[in-house]
């Protein structure tokens, strides 16, 4: 993390893409049970 300053495209899709991740495999999981 040299450039603090830059707004890295990466660094706020990551934790969104495995938020939705996330979600998704609690949905699959509760629609199982």
């Amino acid at each position: 993390m040299r450039c603090a300053r830059s707004c890295d495209p990466l660094q706020f899709c990551m934790p969104i893409l495995v938020a939705l991740h996330v979600c998704v495999f609690f949905l699959r999981e509760l629609n199982r049970g």
